[in-house]
């Protein structure tokens, strides 16, 4: 795996450092994200810049284990942090993981690339100490993982030479096993005020303006009301996901309901304003039951 090869897999990006939160805005992204917010998210990572990657997350809701390189080769944005050393990236993206449950935290900071890696191994292949001590901190690493020839990160930091990272790997203080995983830190990972800051940046979001934006002016002309996302009917009331935007109607949640069942942000909750028109209109010959 040459790190030019990999620079190149996922970059498409353009050489701007910022990218508008417009242009976050304008992008349709259902359950998962756009090609033009994948490049988004990596260049965040690349500059290091936090807030652009809030951003994201706040809009989107990011998943840390989607596949953001476009040839099939699985790399996620852990697999990105660790490979540029992206420390506060890093952090912030085991954080949200971590917000979707311990289970799925789990699964997240050991996802593999379509070579077997895990983050960690990306880390310790390429020398970055720095980023494999946060994963270390945060815990929940299956060390005994072995990719696709069947090494262990641990081989892995021997084959490639890197002395700090055997030396680390076998620091017994940092690896207190738990049934094949390191510990969870979860004092390291909970961050009580994340939803709360993602609740706030989506009230201040200001929907009204958007009919004004040249992007949607067919759409808001000409496009139909998109359906129901589970009964799949455009008729009756309906109301909008505030996390990620899907057309619902009220009466098709189940009451126990308290997820998104779509983007499984927590704390569900709908509302009558459009926040996302690409999803609330459409311009196809056929939109809802018929």
């Amino acid at each position: 795996m040459g790190n030019n090869d990999t620079k190149d897999k996922s970059a498409g990006i353009g050489s701007s450092r910022k990218t508008s939160l417009t242009k976050y805005s304008l992008e349709k992204a259902k359950s998962t994200l756009s090609i033009a917010n994948k490049h988004n998210v990596y260049k965040a990572i690349y500059f290091n810049d936090q807030d652009a990657l809030k951003k994201i997350y706040f809009l989107f809701n990011l998943d840390p284990t989607e596949e953001l390189s476009g040839d099939k080769s699985f790399w996620n944005s852990l697999h990105y942090a660790c490979f540029l050393d992206a420390i506060i990236p890093l952090e912030f993206l085991l954080k949200i993981a971590y917000m979707k449950g311990k289970d799925q935290y789990v699964e997240a900071v050991n996802s593999t690339t379509k070579e077997g890696y895990t983050p960690l191994m990306i880390a310790v292949m390429n020398g970055k100490t720095r980023a494999a001590e946060v994963l270390i901190k945060a815990g929940g690493l299956n060390l005994q993982h072995k990719d696709k020839k069947g090494n262990t990160a641990y081989q892995l930091a021997e084959k490639h030479k890197k002395d700090l990272l055997v030396d680390l790997l076998c620091n017994e203080e940092f690896l207190i096993i738990e049934s094949n995983y390191t510990a969870i830190n979860e004092q390291f990972l909970a961050d009580s005020d994340l939803s709360a800051k993602k609740k706030a940046f989506l009230r201040e979001l200001n929907p009204v303006g958007v009919e004004d934006m040249p992007e949607y002016r067919e759409l808001l002309l000409k496009g139909r009301r998109s359906p129901c996302s589970i009964c799949q009917d455009d008729k009756g009331w309906l109301k909008y996901t505030k996390c990620c935007g899907q057309p619902l109607h009220s009466l098709c949640l189940s009451p126990k309901l308290t997820a998104c069942p779509y983007c499984k942000a927590k704390d569900l909750e709908l509302v009558d304003e459009v926040y996302y028109p690409e999803r609330a209109f459409d311009l196809s010959k056929k939109s809802g039951a018929e």
